[in-house]
């Protein structure tokens, strides 16, 4: 590869280059430093980076580290998590601009023991929160990255790491990706510690992450689970794919349900789908979902929101916490009793119907201008609340031609979202990787 697409590498092509010495790690990092200083101050993913930090870190990894599943490759990590050398600031600059916490989040110390080059803090709304900005799309400029984890999407899809973290607690990893253009995985709930990750809802708080290849995906999944089942290949059998109908379609637009469409008909090719009406109790975790998220982050954020500065919380999230704190619990306690009947009767879906996957829309919409970007994580709080993984993939592209609010023509990612088996990732892997040599792209970003 020509030394100008080194930052074009993905996580498990960059370690194979770096462990037969094909490949310097500083000169790996220098490759990925230089696309950020190029790209950074239109895409703006990132809340903290320092060069010089990058390469110090790099330069560390390659004289003290020998051996490791990531060693050298460069790694994003969202404003969230902990990290002992860099600020984290939750995205709440007012209240904790200053915060420099003492030791990692146990997902970074995993990835720096296993060889990782931390690169620095991507952009998080305040909190994980609901709104967007300052990142834009890789794609657009004037476009969102959908929200919370936004930096880490953008950061991967632009090209200026192969690998970072993020978290969903209704839609912020799925979401960001289909936007964005990368891949992106929400792990079952709990399978991947949180020690380090600042909560927003504790029941539905889940740490994922973005790569550009599914291989990268379980790469990193087996570094913070020590499971070697992340490492399998793809099934030696075509899978058996679920296939929801009965949808309201006005809950996306057009050009997502052909997409899906497309999908279908050509695993249809090569696959068993299996056509499953979509419970209406499922559609309603979406309202259950809110209802938790409420509730938690009132007292989540109790003490910002009952002993802060003035101008601490946003008024966005002064009103999550008023609201929240409106919840009755009865109202609080019946979302959780329809949660745990919603996972029985998902994992009953999978058994009665013998699939190994279901295939659904990854967000609502393309990505959106962004003056008018709001959340709707309708294709995704369900199965945030469900506790199943489900991965995203673009799977093609849509050009929009110029109008007054957006002077070029516009390539913009569009995919699906495959949804597994509870506590089963390593099986959702193996048939993201069949999906993958199948369906799925990497868009290039656009030029300015």
């Amino acid at each position: 590869m020509a030394r100008d697409d080194l930052h074009k590498l993905t996580a498990s092509e960059a370690a194979a280059l770096i462990r037969r010495k094909k490949l310097g790690v500083v000169e790996y990092t220098e490759a990925l430093i230089a696309r950020i200083e190029a790209r950074e101050p239109v895409v703006r993913a990132w809340q903290h980076f320092a060069a010089e930090q990058a390469r110090a870190n790099a330069r560390w990894v390659e004289r003290n580290v020998t051996e490791g599943a990531l060693r050298g490759v460069p790694i994003g990590v969202k404003d969230i998590i902990e990290t002992k050398d860099m600020p984290t600031t939750y995205g709440a600059l007012p209240l904790y601009g200053e915060h420099r916490p003492k030791w990692d989040a146990s997902c970074v110390a995993l990835a720096r023991q296993a060889g990782a080059v931390v690169m620095g803090k991507t952009v998080t709304s305040e909190f994980a929160g609901y709104y967007t900005g300052p990142s834009v799309n890789p794609h657009d400029p004037t476009r969102s990255t959908a929200f919370s984890s936004m930096g880490s999407a953008a950061a991967v899809g632009d090209f200026h790491v192969p690998l970072a973290f993020g978290s969903q607690t209704g839609g912020s990893i799925i979401r960001p990706a289909a936007f964005c253009g990368p891949i992106g995985y929400m792990p079952s709930y709990g399978i991947f510690n949180t020690t380090g990750v600042h909560n927003l809802a504790p029941s539905l708080d889940h740490l994922g992450h973005f790569a550009r290849a599914i291989d990268d995906v379980a790469l990193l999944g087996q570094v913070l689970t020590g499971d070697g089942r992340f490492g399998m290949g793809a099934p030696g059998r075509a899978p058996r794919i679920g296939f929801f109908t009965g949808w309201d379609k006005r809950q996306a637009q057009p050009v997502i349900w052909e997409t899906l469409e497309a999908a279908r008909a050509s695993l249809g090719k090569v696959a068993r789908i299996v056509e499953v009406k979509l419970p209406k109790a499922l559609f309603a975790m979406n309202d259950h979902c809110l209802t938790l998220i409420r509730y938690e982050a009132a007292r989540t954020f109790a003490h910002e929101y009952f002993q802060e500065k003035p101008g601490g919380l946003s008024n966005t999230m002064r009103d999550l916490v008023r609201d929240g704190l409106g919840v009755p619990r009865a109202r609080y306690l019946e979302a959780i009793e329809a949660a745990q009947a919603g996972r029985a009767l998902l994992a009953g879906l999978f058994k009665e119907h013998d699939v190994d996957v279901f295939l659904t829309p990854s967000a609502e919409c393309l990505p959106q201008l962004l003056e008018e970007a709001i959340s709707r994580s309708v294709f995704n709080r369900l199965w945030t609340i469900l506790h199943v993984p489900t991965i995203a993939f673009t799977t093609g592209t849509v050009t929009l031609k110029p109008t007054p609010t957006q002077p070029k023509t516009v390539t913009l990612p569009v995919g699906i979202q495959i949804v597994g088996r509870s506590l089963r990732d390593h099986e959702t892997l193996q048939v993201s990787r069949w999906l993958e040599s199948r369906l799925a792209c990497v868009v290039e970003p656009m030029n300015w």
